[in-house]
């Protein structure tokens, strides 16, 4: 529902149920489409480093960020505003997402702008604060309908009790990580620092909230089951050389676990080998499949794969 569904609520009733108000805020979310996703490190820097210099300049700028600790199951938050660096650590009773994360950053960072909205009103009535995060999955959250309890719906929460106890108008922005920012240098380096250098594993860390997501549940398992199935997988002391299409890798890794027998092999007698001792794989391509016609003809004219017996 956006803003028109809210306001026919409002028609429909005098007093609209509490939650209508939060849709102001989706407008407030900036989800800008980032530059061309890159596939080296060293792609779009200048375009990356615009953003980020863009970010260090605007006005009542909070920059946020995360840092987890696999081993401990231990998270930290981190919000950074002009000189003033605030950080918190959370103990989490199993694996988080990067989005659930950078989630509770933003959330951490609008406590404390609430805290100093409750000690000095007048200094920040009637400002815009922008919240700047390097995470686009936690925006694209924000711009969605949000679950009643979710960190999603708390960060709405929270800037509608801004906007109406004292004036407070807050944005959410989008920050290239690690391009240069010195806000978000800042607000990594203060998570990073205190997860790793200034708390222990015999520290007492206050327990991170019990939130129930739906969706963040279900992208948990998913990440959970891939590892698990990459696991499972054996080491592979030939692999396959890179820029084969698709079609040659299928291919050889039939020819390597038995499931394709070619001429060669049932002439020589050799299928009566286990497949895991054809592993070596002598190829020779004569031309490249690049069709998907030529993905349906012959394994003769498509390429010829002789598995070759490893020496005992």
């Amino acid at each position: 529902m956006g803003k028109k569904g809210a306001v026919l609520i409002t028609f429909a009733s005098r007093h609209p149920p509490r939650y209508v108000k939060y849709w102001d805020f989706l407008k407030r979310v900036r989800v800008t489409k980032p530059v061309t996703r890159r596939r080296t490190k060293g792609d779009h820097t200048a375009q990356r480093t615009a953003l980020a210099e863009r970010a260090d300049f605007q006005d009542n700028a909070i920059f946020t960020d995360a840092a987890w600790d696999p081993d401990t199951f231990r998270g930290a938050v981190a919000a950074v505003r002009g000189q003033q660096r605030d950080a918190q650590a959370f103990q989490y009773c199993q694996e988080q997402p990067v989005r659930s994360l950078e989630l509770q950053a933003i959330l951490y960072a609008l406590e404390k702008l609430t805290e100093c909205a409750r000690t000095s009103p007048l200094s920040v009535r009637g400002q815009t604060f922008t919240v700047f995060t390097d995470s686009l999955d936690a925006l694209k959250n924000l711009t969605k309908t949000p679950r009643a309890g979710t960190l999603a719906h708390n960060v709405k929460v929270a800037c509608a009790t801004l906007h109406e106890l004292y004036g407070v108008m807050v944005r959410v922005d989008w920050v290239p990580g690690h391009a240069g920012s010195i806000g978000n240098g800042a607000a990594h380096d203060a998570a990073s620092e205190l997860l790793r250098f200034r708390s222990s594993p015999l520290d007492t860390v206050p327990q991170a909230p019990l939130l129930f997501d739906p969706d963040e549940e279900r992208e948990r398992m998913k990440v959970q089951a891939k590892r698990e199935l990459r696991a499972k997988v054996p080491h592979n002391p030939h692999p396959l050389p890179k820029g084969l299409p698709r079609g040659a890798e299928v291919l050889i890794y039939k020819a390597r676990t038995g499931a394709a027998l070619t001429e060669d092999v049932l002439a020589s007698g050799e299928h009566t080998l286990h497949p895991k001792e054809l592993v070596a794989v002598t190829h020779k391509w004569t031309s490249p499949i690049r069709t998907r016609r030529a993905t349906r003809q012959p394994l003769r004219r498509a390429a010829r794969a002789v598995p070759v017996p490893l020496q005992r």
